[in-house]
């Protein structure tokens, strides 16, 4: 909810009424002592928490700006009313008075760094938002469950399984790599193999091609025999052979 304009008509020390309006970002207003500075705090503190106890009369209104649109209050000595669209509304949901101060930071608290304004109030947003239940009050009840006894034992067998879950997972990853290097030996196998056939192919090769180179060398001697030789009887071979030797 975003304060666009506030309006204050009569308050303690304040009889000229004048007019503020607030932009997006930041807004500053400057000026003298008692120039009614600290009295635009007061002012907004009155509408929000009317119970503010005071006998001064206060003759403030003001405009805001929410999700649903623009919301106007209006506070004429102790009675406050919203309105929306010329309509009352309930006035919006606030943190308890006594927490009021915290919305309000003095000087003195911006420049000293050891402050506690906003405590309060931030448990009470935290309480809000947990449905009405003080988490931290509940929190305390109960012992730190990193120092207990049980989860001391539970986190040494986390961490122990966690080193077993790493050890496997490392001894699949050399399996695995190990089986990448035993397919490519068998690809090698399976070429050596290969190159050992060819090898014997070739040697046969060679040895037909020497027979073969043989074989011409006989064919070409008989070809220059005399013809009559060719005609000679297996027997008649023999008998030549005898003489000659």
């Amino acid at each position: 909810m975003k304060l666009r304009r506030l309006r204050i008509n009569n308050m303690p020390g304040i009889y000229d009424g004048y007019e503020v309006e607030f932009q997006d970002g930041l807004t500053v207003v400057e000026g003298p002592n008692e120039a009614g500075k600290s009295t635009l705090a007061r002012a907004v503190r009155s509408l929000l928490w009317p119970d503010t106890r005071s006998d001064d009369y206060v003759s403030v209104s003001a405009q805001f700006e929410d999700a649903e649109g623009v919301v106007n209050v209006e506070r004429e000595g102790p009675r406050v009313s919203w309105t929306r669209a010329g309509e009352h509304v309930a006035p919006p949901a606030l943190p308890d008075e006594h927490l009021s101060h915290s919305f309000f930071i003095g000087a003195e608290e911006l420049v000293d760094i050891q402050a506690n304004q906003g405590k309060d109030v931030a448990a009470a947003i935290r309480k809000q938002m947990a449905g009405g239940y003080d988490l931290q009050a509940v929190h305390t009840l109960f012992p730190d469950p990193v120092k207990s006894r049980t989860a001391r034992k539970a986190a040494s067998a986390y961490q122990e399984a966690d080193r077993k879950a790493r050890k496997e997972e490392a001894r699949q990853d050399k399996i695995a790599d190990d089986a990448g290097r035993l397919d490519a030996l068998r690809v090698k196998v399976s070429q050596s193999r290969g190159a050992q056939r060819e090898h014997g192919f070739v040697q046969a090769a060679l040895r037909l091609s020497s027979k073969q180179k043989a074989l011409e060398g006989k064919r070409a001697q008989l070809s220059e025999m005399p013809a009559e030789l060719t005609n000679l009887s297996a027997n008649a071979l023999k008998l030549l052979d005898q003489r000659l030797e």
